[in-house]
């Protein structure tokens, strides 16, 4: 659980829209890859941000 949801309590409500609506943002422009991520030693490419990406939303698409 994370500490936001810790101290928000029962105040916080999870709703899938705003993953599925952040996602939507990140996809509207083409994936790029951060260059600093080389320097700590991840090796991310396009590919590999496509791939995750695809399974992020099919897991959203499952809370739906």
């Amino acid at each position: 659980m994370s500490k936001y949801v810790q101290l928000a309590g029962e105040r916080f409500r999870y709703h899938p829209y705003w993953d599925l609506r952040s996602l939507l943002d990140v996809l509207s422009d083409p994936l790029e890859v951060y260059a600093g991520w080389s320097a700590f030693g991840m090796e991310i490419t396009p590919e590999l941000m496509q791939e995750r990406m695809d399974n992020y939303l099919l897991k959203l698409l499952e809370n739906v």
